[in-house]
């Protein structure tokens, strides 16, 4: 985990398209796991259950989840990985900005099916290409050597170490974000109940500890 230190996500993401620099951005700072991030869609009020990321609110709803069926290939969507998934980060105004306006940027065939991150036809992205098409190729083009390469999930261990030193340790917290059931992971779960304040605070803890120029 140490290795995804700021400087390094700044210096593999500086040779990528703005999109694929936005998948990273926005991993390093909201902790979703990959198959949460590849199910995440545009927040409707009309469709509660389906969860989706709130520009407006600043919010995201995590409510499902990219998962792998028994056949070779087969995915599906469903529930996050415990009941402890099912929870509510809330992100800083710009990363919510830039999200938005990337959102509204795409074209109609890409937003049909209400996917934040879609595939050049529309549909859900395969979460292995986030890894392999995005992040390894920004490590090679960046010229990390390869043993210091971080995986999608050093990602968000990037986001729970960065908010920890700005949060003054606060594991409670983190495990809430981070969707964590087990004491060894983090601490006991306890239900998020909606703070304003403490939104805030994280907000801004979040956007100190991983400062991107989202301009």
């Amino acid at each position: 985990v140490a290795k995804v230190s700021f400087k390094t996500l700044v210096l593999i993401t500086r040779p990528l398209p703005p999109e694929d620099r936005l998948k990273i951005f926005f991993a390093a700072s909201t902790g979703l796991r990959q198959g949460e991030m590849v199910a995440l869609k545009v927040y409707r009020e009309k469709g509660p259950l389906d969860g989706g990321i709130d520009f407006d609110n600043r919010r995201i709803y995590v409510r499902t989840a990219m998962k792998k069926g028994r056949c070779h290939g087969e995915r599906y969507i469903g529930a996050p990985k415990s009941v402890a998934g099912f929870r509510e980060v809330p992100i800083d105004a710009d990363l919510a900005d830039a999200l938005k306006c990337y959102w509204e940027a795409l074209p109609k065939r890409r937003k049909g099916e209400g996917w934040l991150f879609p595939s050049e036809d529309g549909t859900a992205l395969d979460g292995t290409n986030l890894q392999t098409r995005v992040l390894y190729r920004a490590c090679e083009a960046a010229g990390l050597p390869r043993d210091e390469w971080p995986t999608w999930h050093d990602l968000r261990h990037a986001f729970a170490t960065g908010y920890l030193n700005k949060r003054g340790n606060d594991f409670k917290r983190v495990m809430d974000l981070m969707g964590h059931t087990d004491m060894r992971t983090t601490l006991i779960y306890t239900h998020v109940t909606e703070d304003t304040v403490r939104d805030e605070a994280d907000r801004e803890a979040i956007a100190e500890a991983m400062p991107f120029d989202l301009t």
